[in-house]
């Protein structure tokens, strides 16, 4: 029993939950996603709460070395265990379903990763049958040792995911205010046409399609830095902070163009 110790807690992994969420859309609150993601938080509760009563099983247990207390600890050990494979598939669950609602799976890329969590759920479904039959402590070591070595690819396909799901986002979100652009460069060409002034029509919409093409930079940056992202480096989240920092800014230059586009409807509809 003194090898209760190695259990690994993943409570880390789930501070990603927040960026799962970060991209919710008003008109999603009713959607699948929300459902699961709700299922999410309320086994990442059970988790918690499974977490405090393994700890403090364990520290009874190594404070008495009875046989009630290595029961209860092995007891609790167990319930931990299957707690953290629920949380993690509700998790990879709500993560897929957000894929899925986000990008439609339109290409190779975003199939690939929804098969991906497909896999992973099922082998997370199978890993927590395994806990039910252990008979020992050491049963629960080697059950457990088996999703410590899978993590770092569990946590990098969970990056990855949502790397995938922010770029569709702001993919789709460009496409849209690079059609209202052009649809104002052909009003504006047609004004010139006539033989009116518009030359500080033509400079707004120089600005509002370079910052369109400077979203489109930073989002690929943000992408390749996602990309590099290995299974083994220690700091993932980091390096998808930095990825995060770049479509934030991505972002922020599609709403300046956005500016640029309204000041020309209404230098059009007020100032001629």
């Amino acid at each position: 029993m003194r090898k209760l110790l190695p259990i690994v807690c993943f409570l880390g992994f789930f501070s990603i939950a927040t960026l799962l969420n970060c991209y919710i859309v008003t008109n999603a609150q009713t959607s699948d996603y929300q459902k699961a993601y709700q299922d999410y938080i309320s086994s990442l509760n059970l988790y918690r709460d499974s977490h405090f009563k393994y700890q403090t099983a364990k520290n009874e247990y190594l404070a008495y070395r009875t046989l009630n207390a290595e029961t209860k600890a092995f007891e609790a050990t167990r319930e931990m265990l299957q707690k953290r494979d629920e949380g993690l598939q509700s998790y990879l669950r709500a993560l897929r379903l957000r894929l899925e609602e986000t990008t439609a799976i339109t290409n190779y890329k975003e199939n690939l990763s929804y098969l991906k969590l497909d896999s992973e759920i099922g082998w997370l479904s199978i890993h927590k049958d395994s806990i039910r039959g252990a008979s020992s402590i050491e049963d629960l070591i080697n059950i457990s040792s088996q999703l410590e070595e899978k993590y770092p690819s569990l946590e990098l396909l969970a990056y990855q995911t949502l790397g995938i799901i922010i770029s569709a986002r702001e993919n789709s979100l460009r496409e849209r205010v690079s059609t209202q652009t052009e649809k104002i460069a052909e009003k504006i060409n047609q004004m010139k046409s006539e033989g009116e002034n518009v030359e500080k029509l033509q400079r707004w919409m120089a600005e509002a399609k370079k910052k369109i093409s400077t979203s489109s930079e930073k989002q690929t940056e943000a992408e390749l830095k996602i990309k590099e992202i290995k299974v083994n480096d220690s700091s993932k989240l980091n390096s998808f902070n930095e990825a995060q920092m770049s479509y934030e800014q991505s972002n922020q230059y599609l709403k300046e163009a956005v500016s640029y586009l309204i000041e020309i409807v209404e230098e059009v509809k007020y100032g001629q």
